[in-house]
């Protein structure tokens, strides 16, 4: 993959053609300008993104991994602007909190100028949509859209190559996933996260984010459980309930961890 890519007149075309809020548009596009901007400065033009000249090149004087509450934070303090981040999070975690709270930098003179109203929603949103945006800027920091896009165009999508992009740019599977739910005009899939143990196999995240709850039919034969004790995607039938509805899915599934078992599967591949 590519840091640094021009978009195509088809994407631009797209971008323009589905249905997104002109707003978020507007200022997503400028986090990706302030992205690049920052990340050419740093010299980073490589995978994965070095988030820690990032940081410095944007004004964080010190990094501190160390028990929180609270995944990061940003503290100014006599030396300057220090970001602290929970040490008790994986690696790839610790790098997505990073990128985080250097996108709040790239947003701060905004936010104190004009306020989180002026740059997104209303009062009583604006804390929880500049955290969107952030986590917004996280994903362009560390794995750019037009990259996943040209990965996706170039292949076949599947949990291979989630995992081989994932494995590029350092990052966790979750964030591959909703770069590729992001992308404007592609094909509608689904991405489940399953805690699995000897006993159940439970939902507990779905990308992209649905109101609608999914619980997976367990079973020694079911898809999620044949995967968790696979290192390599497995392709078979899933029973799925959608709400109060019962699918049968054709799904891939691969064990992202010893606990956790990752599921894609398409909207359109359901019975």
């Amino acid at each position: 993959m590519e840091q640094f890519s021009t978009a195509s007149w088809e994407d631009l075309l797209t971008d323009r053609l589905v249905p997104r809020r002109r707003k978020e548009r507007e200022v997503k596009n400028e986090i990706r300008r302030r992205v690049v901007k920052l990340k050419a400065t740093a010299g980073c033009d490589r995978f994965p993104t070095d988030v820690h000249s990032l940081a410095k090149a944007c004004g964080i004087e010190e990094v501190r991994y160390l028990p929180l509450a609270m995944r990061g934070r940003l503290l100014s303090e006599r030396g300057g602007t220090v970001a602290e981040i929970d040490e008790k999070l994986s690696f790839r975690q610790q790098r997505f909190v990073l990128a985080h709270e250097i996108t709040h930098l790239l947003l701060s003179r905004d936010l104190q100028l004009k306020g989180t109203t002026a740059i997104y929603g209303s009062n009583r949103r604006s804390y929880t949509n500049v955290e969107h945006l952030c986590d917004f800027g996280a994903r362009e920091i560390l794995l750019p859209e037009i990259a996943v896009r040209n990965e996706v165009r170039q292949k076949s999508l599947s949990l291979a190559l989630v995992l081989a992009i994932a494995e590029e740019a350092d990052c966790d599977i979750e964030v591959v996933a909703q770069c590729i739910c992001d992308l404007p005009g592609e094909v509608r899939v689904s991405f489940l996260f399953c805690r699995v143990d000897a006993m159940t196999s439970e939902v507990y995240r779905v990308i992209p984010d649905t109101s609608t709850r999914f619980e997976v039919t367990d079973g020694k034969d079911s898809l999620v459980r044949r995967a968790a004790q696979q290192s390599s995607p497995l392709r078979g039938r899933q029973e799925l309930w959608a709400g109060s509805t019962r699918i049968n899915v054709m799904a891939e599934a691969v064990a992202s961890s010893p606990e956790t078992v990752v599921m894609l599967f398409s909207a359109g591949e359901s019975t």
